[in-house]
């Protein structure tokens, strides 16, 4: 290539070309806050929202707009992951410098002015992987992971639920539950897998 960059591994293997980068879109962290118990949040277009609560369950409901009102009974911290392109814009106090990659024709690839961080997936699900009311997600100190909140389910007083997670200092499991209380005194339960694909990220600064 004329010009760009070309990383190279310990093996001498080619791991980043400038000349072939597909898309010219890299996933970053381009914004932070918080969603508080009860209110609501609407992603935008071509995002991903990852977030997190300090210990105990992660609930919400997402309504056919795409909106979700925090179900946790606490406060939810999130992240908002998306494509970065020349089409996206710099981030809140991004500076004046930094560095910016293009493509062979001249197209922004990537900037560090339009990225707060980057991501580190730690695992990724499947809809349907997790069959387990309870089943392990993220082992290990939870601090600065975040899951998958886009696509939750909750309802009947927190009877029924899905794509939902429990944090402890040890690791997060994901909640997905069904309970039928149509008989008296009788209660039938039975766990919800994922109803779309999960992921969990450690936010890589």
């Amino acid at each position: 290539m004329a010009y760009g960059l070309e990383f190279y591994g310990a093996n001498n293997q080619l791991i980043f070309d400038t000349d072939n980068f597909d898309g010219g879109q890299t996933l970053v962290i381009s914004d932070s806050d918080i969603i508080p118990d009860g209110d609501t949040y609407t992603r935008s277009s071509n995002s991903l929202t990852f977030g997190r609560v300090t210990s105990g369950d992660l609930f919400g409901h997402t309504n056919s707009s795409g909106v979700l009102t925090n179900r946790s009974g606490k406060t939810i911290s999130y992240v908002k992951a998306e494509f970065t392109s020349s089409n996206t814009g710099d981030i809140t106090n991004a500076g004046t410098y930094g560095l910016e990659i293009f493509s062979s024709l001249g197209g922004l690839m990537f900037s560090t002015r339009k990225a707060a961080s980057t991501v580190n997936f730690q695992a990724i699900y499947d809809k349907g992987d997790l069959t387990t009311n309870g089943a392990a997600v993220f082992s290990g100190d939870p601090s600065d992971v975040y899951v998958s909140i886009d696509y939750m389910y909750y309802a009947n007083n927190g009877t029924t639920y899905a794509n939902g997670y429990n944090f402890t200092s040890s690791g997060i499991t994901y909640k997905g539950l069904l309970t039928d209380n149509s008989i008296p005194g009788n209660p039938i339960t039975a766990a919800i897998p994922n109803i779309g694909t999960l992921a969990v990220i450690k936010l890589r600064s």
